[in-house]
């Protein structure tokens, strides 16, 4: 092979190399942009739902209406009936999956990715002679891998809604100190911010207008939701609701014990990072140090001897 097809394997090497990592950032970006476009589709599906008032999801009624008697229909109304199911169905209201439509196309789509790796998985035993064992594993993870995509959701949307209570709660105390009632508080609060705690707010008010108590709307959300600031939160509305005490001075203190929380709840994270970092140290930077300080004086014994 002379000197010429080198340079040309070499060139042609090259340019494969440069179309593939166009290829890959084309792709990155064009995922990156379908997520954003069905993130504001699920935001605006979510507060439609909310704006008409149906909340089939937060009641004991089916998720699907009586006419569908289709397969997947009933599928989704068989599996929702099993302890797994409420759990997943109490998972996606955590997520913000709150249009009983939305969870039943997920639930579907629980079934298809197994099936699709029941396919890959015969597809894989006909090509590399798998072993059959590999069959059930593969349905296994395309059952399960939805489930902890919501849940994962589920988490940083809870982390979200935490992060923006004590600042939402001195909005709240604002509003009531200029005159406000606490219900159209909670209103303009739920209507001018742009996060997840408003949209509980907004279904909050939702329920209360369609005849639910106060303090079982707020209860409710508590249990969608499921952190300890959330639940002090609630605590603190049904004393007001029960004890009959000012709305105003319950917000303050509620304000000042969630950001001593969170003061402390940083101060133990930081007191936890020496621990963390030093795996990563004794990893990485200890091996590359020992080689500095140690190099020199192995030359000189090889020198030596």
């Amino acid at each position: 092979m002379d000197e010429k097809t080198c340079e040309d394997l070499n060139m042609s090497t090259y340019l494969g190399v440069v179309i593939a990592l166009q290829v890959s950032v084309v792709m990155t970006l064009l995922l990156y942009r379908i997520v954003a476009i069905q993130r504001k589709r699920e935001n605006f599906s979510r507060r439609a739902f909310l704006d008409n008032f149906v909340f089939s999801s937060t009641k004991d009624s089916d998720f699907n209406s009586k006419e569908d008697k289709s397969v997947r229909t009933l599928l989704v109304s068989s599996f929702l009936e099993t302890g797994y199911g409420r759990w997943f169905k109490s998972t996606s209201l955590r997520s913000g999956k709150w249009d009983p439509r939305e969870v039943s196309e997920f639930i579907g789509r629980k079934f298809e990715i197994s099936l699709a790796g029941l396919i890959l998985a015969l597809l894989l035993e006909e090509l590399f002679s798998l072993s059959p064992i590999f069959i059930p594993i593969f349905m296994l993870i395309g059952f399960v891998l939805p489930d902890l995509l919501i849940r994962s959701a589920g988490e940083r949307r809870a982390a979200e809604i935490a992060r923006a209570l004590p600042e939402t709660i001195d909005l709240l105390n604002m509003t009531v100190g200029a005159g406000l009632g606490f219900q159209a508080g909670l209103d303009r609060i739920a209507r001018t911010e742009g996060n997840p705690l408003s949209d509980e707010f907004r279904r909050v008010l939702a329920e209360i207008r369609l005849g639910d108590n106060r303090t079982r709307a707020f209860r409710a959300m508590a249990e969608r939701i499921n952190r300890s600031e959330i639940w002090n939160f609630t605590n603190a509305i049904a004393q007001v609701e029960k004890l009959g005490i000012p709305i105003t001075k319950v917000l303050q203190d509620q304000a000042k014990t969630m950001r001593a929380e969170r003061r402390e709840k940083a101060r133990e994270q930081a007191q936890k990072l020496p621990v963390k970092i030093l795996a990563p140290i004794m990893i990485f930077l200890l091996p590359a140090v020992m080689v500095i300080v140690l190099a020199p004086a192995v030359f000189t014994m090889f020198k030596a001897f």
